[in-house]
């Protein structure tokens, strides 16, 4: 096509060769190994990588604590043939290993989920303990009798207390078992055993049964040994009974001051109560259940430093417990959370090749009622000072679905997986998974054809990396640059042919942008393909980018996503209906001001789809805030109350009055007078906090004075004004301000709104968010024609030159906040000008916020089983953005 336009980075002088030569394969052998359902037989894979021409070695379990054999300068691949299975010992040498670009290949299970240690000339380990029967242990409590020894039960200041109580048929045929259930989870609960006089430190290992309702699906347990140092470990519930083994030593050091350092660990000897519970950024709030018995404690060979902490990460849901939670000293390339996304398949109803299927030949089975486990993508950034993961998400590597497995209708999961690692320490390495953990996955006809094939790939193809767009503008017109990265992992030089390809989808009837080139890949380097497309010859708002390269195996590797900004956006709007269904008191997150957005966002839907649900949607929402508004007219924020009163700041309810007032359109005739009277309240309630002689908004009820630097707390709600040290409340209100006059159509209103928007002028130097919005809402609502111009300038001069000369994701700042911002985007390039930098801003943030690759993607939030408060802010600030990309100024229509 015309505008496409080609450029290929020439890289080093290039060898042509068909393939490496030796690459050293070390596949772990050892008769000693406790066996399990997923253990698998290597003889034949051996044979065919053999034939292959690899140098394959067979070290014993022993071999794997030795850091020469496990070595990343000698060793292309270890494969790990024993499902969870690992010596515990050997944690620093394979971390080592990895962290130095190691491949690696696990079959059979969650991968270092049944840590070995030494138990007189073998090994065993807490699951295989359990496999086998072995050493009956110290009872703790079963829950038989008429009595039982819970100690007591935890809450938070302002919770419950979780209710107990003995039912039947308890775990694997026993008559009782104990319940312990929420009717409303707020914060956090727990339940306390005593664990003095049940062991001392060789009895290292809890066993127990245990499951959960279906709201209840993981389970926090707490050790407090004597001098009340705490310790928490983690479980997966599910519905059925589960009999679990945690080794005590491998709890994790919490909120304790002078624990957890290097070398410390949870010691059973001193271990003198046991929790069970969970808090709510665990599990989510609501009804919750789970059930315990035959809790005891048996012998385990372990010293504790070899366990202590777990083996590789933490599970990433332990951002629950804040900042005080001490982590482990990990190696920078290791990231929390690493293994700890799978999904364990009830039940496998059918199987199908994934997306990166054709890497490895066409072998599937049926797999009648096989367990799998899917490993995700490493994309997480980790804020240790904060304990938490953040909201802006860094892509370390990219994930390729092998073969997927189905147990309902609706899901697939993949169950053979690769993550080609391309940033940070682990870079170079590739990591395969099998999670068929119920047989040897090597027995069945055609897999060990199908895994040398893959190990072929992964130490001799021509592998993509990346495909990763960029925008700007050339020659005066946005543009795509589109950029396929390919990298060879072999020591020799080799050519490949990429690929890149722009495809329209659904009704975009132009022809897709295409070119393919033979480029040159250095050894263990990368070449580069780039396209570049003018923003004209293709629909920014859907398309798919494909890439694809072929090397010396002759594999086809392929990537390929898609960007659809409707499809998104009407996700995004049934993922808001289902959580307002689910929670049945009209709200998304329950806090107002987020809502407010999501509720516009709605609206938007509804005029773009004409769809009845999204308007009612709205409405319900809506007709929360009007139930609950304050006899003083403040809007209740959905936060803020607690035993010593009330909080409710003027500027969360200035952006709760900017939903009412769209809504005042959308209700029915009958009900437009409720909701404009529900908005001069509001805005009498801002009134009554305005500094003397017309100046600012002062803050509101507070239970903080925010007029001292640092803030101090109060004994009981206060008004509080200084509107000079808080210019936000302006910047969150001007908005509803401009919306009340345009409603009324009082001059007094306009007036009023116009010093405000002065007042704005005068005090703000950089707008994002609620404050950007404000200004967009003043000048397209308010009639001084003096003040719009002023307003534009504001938007041009402290707006637009900060985002769109921004390198970084800047919709992910603010807590999610500033993902409205590509709301003002729109309307700046739809109402002022039609900047081709503006437009390539916008271009860039469609494709972070709406492909299906894009590590900022909301499909990706929504996906997930919680979202925390930022990712709810950004869910729901830029719902309102997407719908005005669809159809320009619909959020922003007159009032009627």
């Amino acid at each position: 096509m015309g505008g496409l336009r080609i450029a290929i980075s020439v890289v080093l002088v290039i060898a042509s060769v068909a393939c490496g030569a030796n690459e050293v394969v070390a596949i772990w052998r050892d008769a000693r190994v406790p066996g399990s359902p997923g253990a698998c037989d290597t003889t034949k894979l051996e044979s065919l990588l053999r034939e292959q021409g690899y140098d394959v070695r067979t070290p014993a379990t022993a071999d794997l604590l030795d850091a020469a054999t496990v070595d990343a300068e000698s060793l292309d691949l270890l494969v790990l043939p024993y499902g969870g299975a690992y010596p515990a010992a050997g944690r620093e040498v394979f971390l080592k290993y990895v962290n130095a670009g190691g491949d690696l290949l696990t079959l059979g299970g969650k991968p270092f989920s049944d840590l070995l240690v030494r138990d007189g000339e073998g090994w065993v380990s807490a699951a295989g303990l359990l496999r086998t029967g072995a050493r009956k242990g110290t009872p703790v409590e079963d829950f038989e009798g008429a009595e039982h020894k819970v100690k007591g039960a935890g809450h938070s200041g302002d919770e419950g207390w979780p209710r107990v109580q003995i039912t039947r048929p308890g775990a694997a045929g026993t008559r009782s078992c104990l319940k312990v259930y929420s009717e409303d989870l707020k914060t956090w609960q727990y339940v306390g055993l005593s664990l003095e006089g049940t062991g001392g430190a060789e009895d290292g290992l809890l066993v127990f049964w245990a499951k959960g309702d279906a709201h209840t699906s993981q389970l926090c347990l707490e050790i407090k040994e004597r001098d009340n140092s705490r310790w928490k470990q983690f479980v997966d519930l599910t519905p059925e009974w589960k009999q679990y083994a945690v080794p005590i030593s491998s709890f994790y050091s919490y909120a304790t001051e002078n624990r957890g350092g290097p070398g410390d660990y949870c010691h059973a000897e001193n271990a003198a109560t046991l929790w069970f519970g969970y808090p709510k950024g665990m599990v989510g709030g609501g009804p919750h259940a789970f059930w315990l018995d035959e809790i005891e404690r048996r012998r385990f060979p372990a010293d504790g430093s070899d366990v202590s902490g777990g083996f590789l990460a933490m599970p990433l849901k332990v951002s629950a417990f804040g900042k005080d939670l001490k982590l482990p000293e990990e190696p920078a390339g290791l990231k929390p959370g690493m293994f700890f996304g799978a999904r364990k398949l009830r039940r496998v109803a059918q199987v199908r090749p994934g997306e990166g299927g054709a890497l490895w030949g066409s072998w599937r089975s049926r797999l009648k009622g096989a367990s799998a486990w899917t490993t995700p993508t490493l994309t997480a950034s980790w804020d240790h000072k904060r304990g938490r993961v953040t909201l802006q998400r860094t892509r370390y590597a990219r994930f390729i679905s092998l073969l997927e497995a189905s147990d309902t209708v609706e899901s697939w999961e993949p169950i053979v997986s690769l993550t080609i690692n391309f940033a940070g320490p682990l870079r170079g390495g590739c990591w395969a998974c099998c999670g068929i953990a119920d047989r040897d996955v090597l027995k069945l006809r055609g897999a060990p054809e199908a895994f040398a094939r893959l190990i072929d790939f992964m130490l001799r193809g021509a592998q993509i990396t990346k495909l990763e767009p960029s925008f700007g503008v050339e020659d005066d017109a946005a543009l795509m640059r589109a950029r396929l990265h390919v990298r060879n992992p072999q020591q020799l030089a080799q050519k490949a042919l990429a690929g890149v390809r722009v495809e329209p989808i659904a009704g975009d009837e132009r022809q897709p942008a295409v070119r393919a080139e033979t480029i040159g890949l250095p050894a263990q380097g990368e070449g580069r393909l780039e396209v570049s497309i003018p923003a004209d010859a293709f629909d920014w708002m859907k398309y798919a980018l494909v890439g694809t390269a072929e090397g010396a195996t002759n594999q086809m590797d392929r990537v390929s996503s898609v960007t659809d900004l409707r499809a998104t956006a009407i996700r995004l709007g049934n993922f808001f209906l289902e959580t307002q269904k689910r929670r049945g008191d009209g709200k998304f997150s329950g806090t107002s001001f987020v809502d407010n957005r999501g509720a516009r966002g709605l609206l938007g839907l509804y005029e773009i789809t004409g769809e009845e649900r999204y308007r009612r949607g709205a409405i319900e929402w809506g007709e929360a805030m009007l139930r609950e508004q304050r006899e003083d007219g403040g809007y209740r924020m959905g936060y803020g109350i607690t035993d010593r009163g009330e909080a409710c700041y003027v500027a969360d309810g200035g952006e709760v009055a900017v939903g009412i007032a769209r809504l005042v359109s959308y209700v029915p005739e009958a009900d437009k007078g409720r909701f404009k009277q529900s908005l001069d309240k509001y805005m009498q309630y801002r009134e009554s906090f305005r500094e003397p002689e017309g100046g600012g908004i002062g803050v509101g009820w507070c239970l903080h004075d925010y007029g001292q630097r640092p803030i101090v707390p109060l004994e009981k709600p206060t008004r509080i004004f200084a509107s000079e040290r808080n210019i936000y409340t302006i910047g969150c209100t001007l908005g509803a301000a401009a919306a009340h006059a345009a409603i009324t159509g009082r001059a007094d209103r306009y007036k009023q709104a116009e010093r405000d928007a002065h007042w704005l002028i005068e005090h703000y130097k950089s707008y994002s968010g609620g404050p950007m919005e404000s200004v967009m809402w003043a000048r397209e609502f308010l009639k001084h024609e003096g003040l719009k111009g002023e307003l534009e300038r504001e938007l041009r001069e402290k707006f637009i030159g900060r985002v769109v000369k921004s390198k970084g994701h800047w919709w992910t700042g603010g807590g999610g906040r500033s993902a409205l911002d590509l709301d003002g985007l729109q309307y700046f390039y739809t109402r002022i000008e039609q900047d081709p930098a503006v437009l390539a801003a916008m271009m860039r943030a469609v494709y972070y916020l709406c492909n299906t690759d894009s590590p900022d993607s909301l499909d990706g939030i929504i996906s997930q089983r919680q979202q925390t408060a930022d990712e709810w802010r950004y869910m729901c600030f830029v719902s309102v953005a997407l719908a005005d990309m669809l159809q320009p100024m619909v959020s922003v229509k007159p009032f009627q």
